[in-house]
């Protein structure tokens, strides 16, 4: 049996608990391929948490030095990953699957595996980098395969890529849950959503909002709890997985609010857990959501969510894009299979 490994070297951590969706990821790939592979996670401490008989990595990184650190603790960091990275290699695999870190150091790495001839496959979000095209360049044996769910990314890549969603239905299992709300917004809580657009478009009406998720800036928060009206739920807190599951279950609508201006190619993780969850999508209108208004999984807006709210209450179209759900749903199914054929 083929032995593969799905590695994380960056381990993005946040009170002791793994930060975004790279945990997600790689327990879906180890899903898909361990009935047919031997499938082992490496990563740092905090993926215990989510598997068991984990091979460890030395570091974990702390997300707010990832994301706000100064020089000095940025240099700690690469310096961390880079051995995090040569960890990884220590013990024999006959794949190596790379989910996206620091791109650079890793790339270092693909070269160092090209002169071993190991084989290797990025999972990446993003187009390729100019030091990490040089680096996959000059390997002699090329990197086997980039995934990706983006056009842009996988043109940018001088290797075969596969297009396959970020997430899959496989490992979401959702029950029948009472509807409690209209809309949720969940997830961390970034200056890129427009918050205000949506609390003033819902309040004093006859529908439910529910936002949840960690607040960084409090002066924000302060401001929408002052202009809220009791119809809307305003929740400060890092979500446990069941805690988001739950708000996902129990509404209608899942909103994504990006503001426009700042993001023209922007999508998120939330998008297909939600869809999976067979709940519509409403979102801003650029780029990386017009796949949602095509197959009529959602409702976009151009400038606000007031634009679309005629909509919400046309039981016909909401019964119609609930039924393309179960479609899309039954689609991404059949692309689990694209995965499992890049190792045989």
């Amino acid at each position: 049996m083929k032995r593969i490994a799905i590695i994380d070297t960056l381990t993005l951590t946040h009170e002791g608990r793994i930060y975004g969706h790279f945990a997600n990821t790689a327990k879906q790939y180890k899903t898909i391929l361990e009935h047919d592979y031997d499938v082992t996670i490496v990563g740092g401490n905090t993926y215990s948490s989510y598997f068991e008989n984990i091979r460890k990595l030395p570091f974990i990184t702390d997300k707010d030095d990832f994301q706000n650190g100064k020089f000095i603790k940025r240099l700690v960091l690469k310096i961390k990953v880079t051995l995090n990275v040569f960890v990884s290699i220590i013990h024999s695999y006959d794949y190596y699957i790379y989910q996206d870190g620091n791109r650079n150091i890793v790339a270092f790495l693909l070269l160092i595996l090209s002169f071993l001839r190991r084989k290797v496959v990025l999972i990446r979000y993003t187009p390729c980098e100019h030091i990490e095209y040089k680096f996959i360049t000059f390997s002699p044996n090329k990197i086997k395969q980039i995934i990706t769910s983006l056009e842009d990314t996988k043109a940018s890549y001088p290797i075969p890529s596969l297009i396959v969603p970020d997430y899959f239905p496989t490992i979401q299992s959702y029950n029948e849950h009472d509807i409690q709300y209209d809309f949720v917004i969940l997830g961390t809580i970034v200056e890129g959503k427009d918050y205000e657009d949506i609390v003033k478009a819902i309040s004093n009406t006859k529908y439910s909002l529910l936002i949840a998720g960690h607040w960084g800036n409090k002066n924000r928060l302060l401001e929408l709890m002052s202009i809220k009206t009791d119809n809307i739920t305003i929740i400060d807190k890092y979500l446990e997985q069941s805690e988001y599951d739950n708000f996902l279950n129990s509404t209608r609508y899942v909103v994504l609010p990006y503001k426009k201006e700042l993001y023209t190619n922007k999508s998120s993780g939330v998008t297909l857990e939600a869809l999976y969850a067979g709940k519509p999508i409403i979102a801003v209108n650029n780029r990386g959501y017009e796949w949602i208004q095509k197959q009529n999984l959602g409702i976009l807006y151009d400038n606000s969510i007031a634009e679309v709210m005629e909509k919400i209450e046309d039981e016909g179209l909401y019964n119609s894009i609930t039924n393309n759900i179960v479609g899309f749903i039954e689609d991404m199914k059949s692309k689990e299979n694209d995965i499992k054929t890049l190792f045989t």
